[in-house]
C-alpha cells in the first residue's frame, strides 16, 4: 500500500512538473532581413558600410547583436495564418541614410518598416523579404498604393503598426487567408494593405471614410480584429478626432462604414491589445498603463466598460484567446518597465488571474495562436536585456502552448496533494 501511495503522489507531481519542463521554447530567431542582408553587401553600387559608418548606437549595435544581415523590429503586426506565423512591417533600431556615403540623402527609418516574416512550424524555417526583393514581398509604403516618390525611393520604407492591426480574413473566396494590415505610421490615407499570400502580392484598399468630426485616417496603436466577416478599426491615433472611434471594413465589398466617434469618453483610447470572442472585441489595458477592459459589442454597435480590470497596468502589450480564456501578454508598465506577467481575463465570470509566465520582460510584440494546436507564437518584441536594463528590439520567436500558460484549476492543489503525500510517507519510515 506504501508503495502505491507513493506512486500515486510522485505521478501528482509530475503532472504539474513535467508540462513545466517545455515551458517557453526558443525557436529560430527571425532573421527580419530588410533593409540589409549579407555583409558586404552593394547598395547603387556602394559597399554596404559597417556599423559604426552608420552611426549606430551602442543600443542598436548590440540590438544587431552585431550578427550581419540582422534587423530587428517591434511594433510589427503578427498573425498565425495559412500554417505560418506571419510578422509585419514595425519599428526598427535605427534610421538609415540609403545612400550609405550621402548621410543627405533619403532615409530608411527606423519608424515606417517594410519586412514581411513568415514563420513555417512544419519545417521550423523562415522566410524574409531582403533588400534585393528576394523573400516575400515586403510591405512598403507607399508599395500598394502607388509608385516611389523622391522621399521614400526604391528601398521603400513600411509602416509602424501596432500590436493588433494585423488580421487574416478571405477575401476572394478560395481557401488561402489574405493578410490585411491597417494602416499605420505613415500610411497617411488609412488604407489596408492586403497580402495574397498565393501570389506574393500587395494590393490597397479604398481608403475609410472621413470623419463626421474630421480628424486622421491613419491608425495606429489601435485595433483592427475581425468579427462576422467584417473588420471593425478600434480606436488608436491619427484615428478620428478625439476618443475611442470605430468604422466597419467589409474586405469583400471594400467598402467603410462610420460607426461613431468617442464612443466612451475617458477611456483609454490607444495602446490596447484586442482580440475577438464571437461577435465581441474586447480591448485590454491601453496609454497610461491602464487596466481597463472594454467591450465592443459589433451587433448592437456599443462600446462598454466591463468593470473588470488587469491586475497590472499595461500598455502595449499583445493578447490571444484559448478556451474562451483572453491572455494577455507582457506589455510595458506604469514605471514604464517591461513586464514578463501573463493576465488570464475570464469573460464570463469578470475574473483575472496570473498564467505563467513571459520567458522574459517584453511589450510592443506581435503575437498570436494557432486556434487548432493551442500553441502561441510570440515575437518582434521590446524587451530589456542588456547589462542597463536598456531596452532594445529582440529578433526572439518563441512558442508555448496556452494550455501550460494557464494550468486548469486544481493542478496545483494536485501538486499540493503529492509532495504532502510524500512528506508524509516519509515521516511514516
Amino acid at each position: 500500500m506504501k508503495k502505491l501511495l507513493t506512486t500515486m503522489a510522485a505521478l501528482a507531481i509530475l503532472g504539474l512538473v513535467a508540462p513545466a519542463m517545455a515551458q517557453w521554447v526558443p525557436l529560430p530567431e527571425n532573421p527580419a532581413w530588410w533593409p540589409y542582408g549579407d555583409y558586404p553587401l552593394n547598395v547603387g553600387g556602394q559597399p554596404s558600410p559597417s556599423l559604426s559608418s552608420l552611426g549606430l548606437t551602442q543600443y542598436a549595435a548590440e540590438a544587431l547583436y552585431n550578427t550581419a544581415g540582422y534587423w530587428p523590429r517591434s511594433n510589427a503586426g503578427g498573425v498565425y495564418a495559412n500554417e505560418l506565423y506571419y510578422t509585419i512591417g514595425g519599428f526598427g533600431p535605427a534610421t538609415i541614410a540609403i545612400d550609405p556615403n550621402d548621410p543627405t540623402s533619403a532615409k530608411y527609418h527606423d519608424n515606417r518598416q517594410s519586412g514581411n516574416d513568415q514563420y513555417d512550424p512544419n519545417t521550423n524555417t523562415w522566410a524574409s523579404s531582403k533588400y534585393d526583393g528576394t523573400g516575400p514581398a515586403g510591405y512598403n509604403n507607399p508599395g500598394p498604393l502607388g509608385p516611389p516618390s523622391a522621399a521614400m525611393p526604391t528601398v521603400g520604407n513600411g509602416a509602424y503598426i501596432g500590436t493588433s492591426q494585423t488580421v487574416a480574413v478571405d477575401t476572394d473566396g478560395d481557401p488561402t487567408l489574405e493578410i490585411l494590415v491597417k494602416g499605420g505610421y505613415p500610411i497617411w490615407g488609412g488604407e489596408f494593405g492586403i497580402y495574397d499570400p498565393d501570389t506574393d502580392t500587395w494590393s490597397g484598399s479604398s481608403a475609410p471614410v472621413a470623419w463626421t468630426s474630421g480628424g486622421g485616417v491613419a491608425q495606429y496603436l489601435g485595433a483592427a480584429r475581425e468579427a462576422g466577416g467584417k473588420v471593425y478599426c478600434i480606436g488608436g491615433y491619427q484615428w478620428g478626432a478625439v476618443g475611442i472611434n470605430v468604422q466597419e471594413y467589409d474586405p469583400v465589398a471594400d467598402t467603410w462604414t462610420e460607426m461613431g466617434e468617442d464612443m466612451l469618453p475617458g477611456a483609454a483610447s490607444g495602446q490596447f491589445s484586442a482580440v475577438t470572442i464571437g461577435t465581441d472585441i474586447y480591448l485590454l489595458g491601453g496609454v497610461g498603463a491602464s487596466t481597463q477592459i472594454l467591450k465592443y459589442d459589433t451587433v448592437a454597435n456599443t462600446l462598454t466598460d466591463t468593470t473588470h480590470t488587469l491586475l497590472k497596468g499595461v500598455l502595449r502589450s499583445a493578447a490571444v484567446v484559448w478556451g474562451g480564456k483572453i491572455l494577455v501578454l507582457g506589455g510595458e508598465g506604469a514605471g514604464g518597465g517591461q513586464t514578463e506577467a501573463v493576465q488570464v481575463y475570464d469573460p464570463a465570470t469578470g475574473t483575472v488571474t496570473y498564467g505563467r509566465n513571459l520567458p522574459i520582460g517584453m511589450s510592443r510584440l506581435a503575437a498570436d495562436i494557432d486556434p487548432l494546436t493551442g500553441t502561441i507564437y510570440l515575437g518582434g518584441t521590446y524587451q530589456a536585456k542588456l547589462a542597463d536594463g536598456t531596452g532594445y528590439n529582440g529578433n526572439d520567436l518563441w512558442s508555448a502552448n496556452a494550455g501550460w500558460v494557464v494550468p486548469e484549476p486544481g493542478t496545483m492543489a494536485l501538486f499540493g496533494f503529492g509532495l504532502l503525500a510524500l512528506l508524509g510517507l516519509r515521516r511514516r519510515k
